[in-house]
């Protein structure tokens, strides 16, 4: 098929024919025929006026965002129906060697070198999105997959904000940086700080460094990292109250280098 073809589906395939790889608070994804990931917007139907609204406006959105190219984010190839009205969207399926992988699998891999690997790699892949006017939002291990080329690739991607677009639902993380700190909210910014909370806490098992963590925690969580000098100042910097934050791949490319006890 071509990018931006319209798929047609048996509603009664997905779940059977198609199976069902995940759910979210907007609707379901399937795996149709092992080449695409199908993603349906059952929130939106049989609800008041106001979402079906909102589902013209996400439609648009999508429709935008086919004009982009990212290989590393499942940006929306087409769009899905049963036959008569848009349903979901359609994009790549990410499948590792060995099935489905997300970042929660860095969690249990003892090689730290290696998951500092993978870490710099998706940070490169965000700012790239934030250069192409993305906004993520919802950074989360769950939304980082790892491809069957050790590749990272963010998934999970329509509820975005991007150009005139602002996001469908308003994910919790997308809210971190200003919790923490009460500072005007900047999501590019908030972006890069709760990416790098992650990356942290995948690398420590510091809940100092969850997502949700308060600005003491952050603190705290400093405080017992086994880094040089250089390291823990660049990461304040990025954890700090303060705007326009640094990504943090070069830091994570200095401790990958000698910063950090591994």
């Amino acid at each position: 098929m071509e990018k931006g073809d319209l798929l047609t589906v048996s509603r009664d395939d997905l779940g059977t024919k198609y199976p069902e790889i995940g759910r979210g608070s907007e609707g379901c994804i399937f795996n149709y025929n092992d080449k695409y990931a199908i993603k349906t917007f059952t929130l939106y139907h049989g609800l008041p006026e106001i979402y079906a609204n909102r589902l013209k406006r996400k439609i648009a959105k999508l429709q935008l965002m086919m004009n982009v190219s990212e290989e590393q984010c499942t940006l929306p190839y087409g769009f899905i129906s049963y036959g008569d009205r848009i349903e979901g969207y359609y994009t790549r399926l990410v499948n590792g060697k060995k099935g489905r992988k997300d970042f929660t699998y860095l969690e249990e891999l003892q090689n730290k070198r290696k998951v500092i690997e993978y870490l710099i790699k998706a940070d490169a892949v965000l700012k790239r999105l934030h250069e192409k006017k993305f906004i993520v939002g919802d950074v989360k291990t769950d939304n980082i997959m790892i491809d069957k080329n050790g590749e990272p690739v963010f998934v999970d991607v329509d509820n975005y904000m991007f150009g005139p677009y602002g996001f469908d639902l308003i994910p919790d993380r997308a809210g971190c940086f200003y919790t923490c700190y009460g500072n005007t909210t900047s999501y590019k910014d908030n972006d890069i700080f709760v990416y790098t909370l992650m990356a942290l806490n995948i690398l420590t098992g510091l809940d100092q460094f969850g997502c949700f963590a308060t600005k003491e925690d952050i603190q705290d969580g400093l405080s017992k990292l086994c880094v040089t000098r250089e390291v823990r100042n660049d990461l304040q910097q990025i954890l700090s109250d303060s705007l326009d934050k640094p990504y943090v791949g070069p830091v994570l490319k200095k401790m990958q280098n000698g910063g950090i006890k591994l």
